[in-house]
Order: structure tokens, then C-alpha cells, then sequence
């Protein structure tokens, strides 16, 4: 969802995921709940563009690393209890580049284990209009923003949006906080604004054995004072996760997916920009999860009725993913 902050407003986003799943796909990992510890590790600087500072969260098995650039998640730690592991062991389930300085350099384009904005997602053609009042009149003013995606939309914020900076960070207690201003005009967009996004890693409290924990991620939105221009506002947490770890053979393929409440979506035309319609996903069964179903098997649907691939040629590239890696061939 997207939202207008104006000067009498304030937006509040919290995101949390609970961890209690192995790093092995199919394996139920308990976690004893432990007192959250919080470390600054060393930090790595960037010429004329400021020092990106580390972070590690750790409670019990579980530890979360972060990074003051683009106020991300580098790596997410559980441990893997499958029978070939060894005692102990420890696995990375989210995608990230080897170290911050390396996301830098190369622009991060797929935006791995970052908060994005201003707003997160496509904006058609890069422009948009507000209504404003003013005095006793209502004034339309349009943007022109970044087209950053192909030349033709407005991505995640733009060339330098916000999963691009260094944030100012800081720990407090058992949280980092992460803090970002961006200015009247930053990337075409009107009004000055401070964003937040505050990590912590606590005991899950859903539990009655006190086990497992829970990565919250709380961000927040407001206008600087004294800034009398609307804006619009979506942020996000842009982390492509593999619940398989890394070293698994299985990539994302045999992960269930269960959406019971989603029966409908909105098909996209060849931009990737929402056409307005609204679909049942019964009708088109690339899309229904309203049943448990492994990505596999949504995939192989996607190629034939997205794509226009045969059952067999949409296996096959299925097949291909497995065992090297690739999405190419999708």
C-alpha cells in the first residue's frame, strides 16, 4: 500500500517474521530463548561517500547481520540440523553480495536485503500528480521522476533511492536504528522527509515453551518540520529469502506457499505495471495459492499459461533451474 504524508499526518510500517524453521528445508528447528546480544563489527569506508557500519544481532542459535547501506540485511544465520550437517553448523537463508563495500560498487540493481523508497515497487512512465490544498484553493501539481527501469517506469525510488544510501545508524538496548533524510526534491520527489527502520531480534512470544525468536523490522515516515509539501510514501524490505540455506541442492523449488485469503490478483502488462484488472485466481492457476503448493509446481503452470511454453519445455526449464541454479530459461 501506498501512502501521502502530508503535515498532519505520520506513517508507521512494522514488519516482523518469526524464525523457527532449519536451514534445512524440511526440518523443524527449536530455538531455547536467550537474552538478545548486539555487537558493531568492523565498519568499512567508502571514499567521499562516508563509512558503512556493521551490525550482528544474536539470540541463541539465531544471528541477523546488518548494514548501514541502504539499512539492510546481509545475512540471516540459522542452524541446520539435517543429518549430514555437522553439530552446529550454521547457514545463510537470505541473498546478499559477499560484503557492503561489493553491494556498493556494484549498485545492488537487484536492491538484495534492502529498505527501498521513497516508493517501493513501479511508477507508471515516472510521473505522478498531487492535490494539495492551498489557502482556499486546490492546486494539482505533477512530478517527473527517475526512469530507472528501462527507461520507462520509476523503480524502487530511483537511480540513488534510499536502498543506494547511508543511512545514520545507531544501537539501542537490544535494536539497531537506522535513519535516513532525504530532501525537497530528492529524486523528483516533492517535500523533505526523515525515514527509519528500527531491527530487533527478540524471544517470540507466541510461544508457551518460550522457544524460537522473531525479527521485527519497524519503519517509520515523516515529514521535516516545517515542510508544508505532500509526498507519496511506500517503503519496503527488499530481501529475496532461501529458506533451503545456500548449500542446499533444492534452491526455492520445493518451498509451500499458502495464501488462503488471496483469490484474486491483478495481471501486469509488458511493463510490469498493474493493468487495472482484477483476476480469480481460479481462473488462472499459474497465480492460486489458496492451497498449499510447492513453487515447483507453480512454475511449470506459469511457463504454460504465462508464457506459452509446452507442459514438457516448461518442465524442462524447471528441471534446468534445479540442478545448475539458472532462471534463465524462465
Amino acid at each position: 500500500a501506498r501512502a501521502i504524508l502530508t503535515n498532519t499526518m505520520k506513517i508507521a510500517v512494522a514488519i516482523s517474521a518469526a524464525i523457527a524453521g532449519s536451514a534445512s528445508a524440511w526440518s523443524t528447528l527449536t530455538m531455547k530463548a536467550y537474552t538478545t546480544t548486539i555487537s558493531e563489527i568492523p565498519s568499512i569506508t567508502i571514499p567521499s561517500q562516508g563509512t558503512i557500519r556493521k551490525f550482528q544481532l544474536s539470540h541463541n542459535d539465531v544471528t541477523v547481520k546488518l548494514s548501514s547501506l541502504g539499512a539492510s540485511i546481509t545475512s540471516i544465520l540459522l542452524p541446520d540440523y539435517s543429518a549430514s550437517a555437522p553439530q552446529s553448523s550454521l547457514d545463510d537463508v537470505v541473498l546478499s553480495y559477499k560484503s557492503p563495500k561489493e553491494q556498493y560498487e556494484h549498485k545492488n540493481t537487484q536492491f538484495f536485503g534492502a529498505v527501498v523508497g521513497r516508493v517501493a515497487n513501479r511508477i507508471k512512465d515516472g510521473k505522478f500528480h498531487l492535490q494539495q490544498q492551498q489557502q482556499d484553493d486546490e492546486m494539482t501539481t505533477y512530478y517527473n521522476l527517475d526512469r530507472n527501469d528501462g527507461n520507462v517506469n520509476h523503480l524502487h525510488g530511483g537511480y540513488e533511492g534510499f536502498s543506494h544510501r547511508i543511512w545514520e545508524a545507531e544501537m539501542d538496548q537490544n535494536q539497531v536504528k537506522f535513519t535516513l533524510t532525504s530532501n525537497d526534491g530528492d529524486q523528483g520527489y516533492p517535500g523533505g522527509i526523515q525515514v527509519t527502520a528500527i531491527y530487533s531480534l527478540v524471544a517470540n512470544d507466541n510461544s508457551d515453551d518460550d522457544v524460537g525468536a522473531t525479527l521485527k523490522l519497524q519503519m517509520h515516515g515523516c515529514l521535516l518540520e516545517g515542510e508544508t509539501k505532500a509526498t507519496p510514501i511506500a517503503l519496503a524490505q527488499h530481501s529475496y529469502f532461501n529458506l533451503a540455506s545456500h548449500s542446499s541442492s533444492e534452491r526455492i523449488l520445493k518451498h509451500v506457499l499458502h495464501m488462503p485469503h488471496c483469490d484474486k490478483f491483478t495481471p501486469l502488462d509488458n511493463t510490469s505495471i498493474p493493468t487495472k484488472e482484477v483476476k480469480a485466481v481460479k481462473d488462472v492457476t499459474a497465480m492460486d495459492f489458496t492451497r498449499p503448493r510447492a513453487i515447483s509446481d507453480a512454475l511449470i503452470h506459469y511457463g504454460e499459461q504465462m508464457v506459452g511454453l509446452t507442459p514438457e519445455v516448461s518442465g524442462e526449464n524447471i528441471h534446468q533451474i534445479a540442478k545448475d541454479g539458472s532462471t534463465q530459461t524462465i
